[in-house]
């Protein structure tokens, strides 16, 4: 099959790419840079020069391809606004061909989990901060009705490859600081995935998943975020010591916002991926995050700060 993918340079990206590479699909893949574009060759696939906000490269991407994966993401405030403009072009363009499209869209869309877990079915959260991605995630799959086979994929908090810039912002922080922050106690809690196994859910959905249909992408272990910072503390050097600000001081960090905004990394979200593993045969086998904090891909980090996903 041939894919067009957006974000196939990044964190998530690239392991994404391997699976399908590996499975023998062809992929071309938008790249806004000539950094982006060598890793993009680096992997075998073939360039598409442009960006998310270049409505003619995207379109034209989508339709020399048998599917598309929307992983890009516009780190600015505009945010919102370039993940629906790409979103819709990228719908626009399928419009009619009865091709794949899938879009990522996040584990925080359905808003604070408390004591509980959501499944798929729970109602969206438009009104929080990360509601956008919930609104876009319904244009996304109301394509359709317009003859696009479109599903979507919510990953929680990703891990793995030394990678994820939200868990980096504290592994950074322990290095440089002495101890890795956090917001608030920690006592919320989260969902993982490892990169690995959520690059292997994309190609089961390209592969096999029936239309209309969003899957959380989100492994049984379940950590707070203070256990979180607590294994970033000793990836770093900082023996586990973790130091906490108040909201209102981490909203007042620029250096944090986007990879560690406060409003974010203190809910609870906690998702069910039962429905990804009965009805896709999704298989999580990547390393607790733990195991791979302390003896695997995070023990030789040199430089923290990255890309990633925390959604």
């Amino acid at each position: 099959m041939q894919i067009f993918m957006t974000g196939a340079s990044g964190y998530v990206g690239g392991p994404v790419a391997e699976v399908l590479r590996a499975a023998g699909h062809r992929i071309t893949a938008l790249a806004r840079s000539d950094r982006a574009a060598a890793k993009l060759d680096a992997l075998g696939v073939r360039v598409l020069r442009g960006d998310l906000m270049d409505v003619a490269s995207l379109a034209r991407g989508a339709r020399a391809a048998d599917a598309v994966i929307h992983l890009g993401f516009h780190r600015t405030r505009d945010v919102a606004r370039v993940d629906g403009e790409s979103t819709d072009a990228l719908i626009d363009a399928l419009a009619g061909s009865g091709k794949t499209f899938i879009y990522t869209s996040g584990g925080t869309v359905t808003g604070d989990t408390g004591h509980g877990v959501h499944d798929e079915t729970h109602p969206l959260a438009i009104g929080t901060s990360t509601g956008w991605r919930g609104a876009i995630e319904m244009r996304a799959l109301a394509g359709c009705g317009r003859g696009v086979r479109a599903v979507a994929v919510r990953p929680p908090m990703v891990y793995g490859r030394g990678g994820s810039s939200t868990l980096l912002v504290m592994v950074d922080s322990a290095r440089n600081e002495g101890a890795a922050r956090l917001v608030g106690d920690g006592a919320n809690r989260w969902s993982t995935v490892h990169v690995d196994d959520l690059a292997a859910i994309y190609r089961l959905l390209i592969e096999q998943s029936p239309a209309g249909h969003v899957f959380n992408a989100a492994s049984e272990e379940v950590l707070s975020f203070r256990r979180m910072a607590e294994l970033c503390s000793i990836a770093g050097g900082a023996g586990g010591r973790v130091k906490s600000w108040s909201i209102e001081e981490a909203r007042a960090s620029q250096r944090y916002l986007d990879s560690f905004h406060p409003d974010i990394v203190t809910r609870n979200t906690v998702l069910s991926g039962r429905k990804a593993r009965e009805m896709l045969g999704w298989i999580p086998k990547g390393p607790a995050l733990a195991d791979d904090m302390t003896r695997g891909s995070y023990v030789h980090v040199e430089r923290a700060v990255g890309e990633g996903v925390v959604s």
